[in-house]
């Protein structure tokens, strides 16, 4: 069941917050911001979980060794807020594991976001 069926599925009203912790690699990330971040309110949050793990050096990572860093994403994402801010109008950094994206009122309900 793909991420875009399952909240058809179990949600009828705009989520307040969405969390990704998932494999933390680029393009799953990507994948799964692109599919959700629409299903979220107009200024509902959407959480990126150790985004900066690429620039750790610690050994629980160890197996992303080679994969896009997370910090992409966070600069695709930054694009779109520049952009257009009425999609994504605002990102916080909270230390190097919690990025926290603010949707903007201009992305219809449910709607599928390309980043980059």
């Amino acid at each position: 069941m793909s991420l875009r069926a399952l909240l058809d599925r179990e949600f009828v009203e705009p989520l307040d917050l969405i969390v990704d912790d998932a494999s933390h690699r680029y393009d799953d990330a990507r994948a799964s911001f692109e599919a959700c971040f629409g299903y979220l309110r107009p200024g509902g949050l959407y959480i990126v979980e150790d985004w900066g793990w690429a620039h750790r050096g610690t050994p629980e990572f160890d197996y992303l060794k080679g994969s896009k860093p997370l910090t992409q994403l966070l600069s695709d994402l930054t694009a779109l807020l520049a952009s257009n801010p009425r999609i994504v109008s605002r990102i916080d950094i909270q230390g190097p594991s919690i990025a926290i994206i603010t949707r903007g009122h201009e992305l219809p309900h449910k709607a599928t976001l390309k980043v980059a």
